[in-house]
C-alpha cells in the first residue's frame, strides 16, 4: 500500500528534520535529568543541615542513595545520547 500522493514528499524532509534535531533534543534531555538530580540533591542537604541531629544519618543515607540514581540516569542518558 505504501504513502501515497503529495505526502511522499514530506517524509524525506520530515526524516532529516528528526535526525538533525536528535542531538539537541538528547543533549537538552540530558542537561535537564543532570539539573534536576542536583536540585533534589540540593533540597535534602539543605533540609539535612535544618533538622535535629538523629535525623541526619538518615538523611546521610537518603542523599547518598540519590547520589547513586543521579549516577546511574547519568549513565544512562549519556549511553542513549
Amino acid at each position: 500500500m505504501g504513502i501515497q500522493g503529495v505526502l511522499k514528499a514530506f517524509i524525506p524532509v520530515l526524516e532529516l528534520i528528526g535526525v538533525l534535531i536528535r542531538p539537541i533534543t538528547l543533549a537538552i534531555r540530558l542537561a535537564t535529568n543532570i539539573r534536576c538530580g542536583h536540585v533534589a540533591l540540593l533540597i535534602f542537604r539543605f533540609f539535612a543541615f535544618n533538622v535535629a541531629n538523629y535525623l541526619v544519618i538518615s538523611i546521610s543515607v537518603l542523599l547518598f542513595g540519590l547520589y547513586f540514581i543521579e549516577f546511574l540516569v547519568c549513565i544512562i542518558q549519556a549511553y542513549v545520547f
